[in-house]
Order: structure tokens, then C-alpha cells, then sequence
């Protein structure tokens, strides 16, 4: 990938929202909003702590799969910027692009 189209990607998903809480609160009210909140950030907590390891042994087959579940995860509860990031990851590791891999992971953990 040629830098400009980095900064591109990278612009592109500063575009997108962070979080999209009214698309959780459409699901009802704020106690089923908050517990699918919680097991979000536990969910995505584990696949992060997999992520990291499946890319510290450039096992890129996991890295696809837990980076495939987080998009999931993530746009399923208004975290559109995660989902977008990990749309990125997972294509790259099925592409086999460690490098690209690699400087993902530092911003999604971030978000």
C-alpha cells in the first residue's frame, strides 16, 4: 500500500462516527443497552488479547477470524469506527500483509 492510499484509509474511517449510541437505543431500553454494552467491551476485550497473540505468531488465518468477529461486535453496537478498523485488519490478513497487519493493531486498541 503507497502511503497516500494509507492516509486515505486512515481518513476515511476518521470519518466514520466513534460510536453510534442511537443505533443501540433503537433496540429498547437503557438496561438492555447497557448490557449488551458491557458484553461488548468483554467480548471485544477477548478478541483483542487473541488478536494480538494470532499477530505476534503471524497466525493471519486467526488474525482474519477474530478481526472478522469484531467488525461484528463492534457494528452491532454502534462502535462503527472499530468495525470499519477491523474490516481493514481482516482483509489484510487474508491478504497475508503482516505489515499492514501490524499497524492496525495500534489504533484499534486505541479506539
Amino acid at each position: 500500500m503507497n502511503p497516500s492510499a494509507k492516509d486515505s484509509d486512515w481518513t476515511t474511517e476518521e470519518a466514520v462516527a466513534l460510536f453510534q449510541p442511537d443505533q443501540l437505543m433503537e433496540l429498547g431500553a437503557v438496561e438492555l443497552v447497557q448490557e449488551i454494552s458491557a458484553l461488548t467491551v468483554t467480548t471485544i476485550g477477548w478478541d483483542m488479547e487473541e488478536l494480538a497473540q494470532a499477530i505476534q505468531i503471524e497466525d493471519w488465518s486467526q488474525v482474519s477470524r477474530r478481526s472478522h468477529r469484531m467488525k461484528g461486535t463492534a457494528a452491532n453496537s454502534g462502535a462503527q469506527r472499530m468495525s470499519a478498523m477491523a474490516v481493514r485488519m481482516e482483509d489484510q490478513a487474508q491478504s497475508q500483509a503482516p505489515g499492514q497487519v501490524k499497524e492496525l493493531y495500534p489504533p484499534l486498541v486505541e479506539i
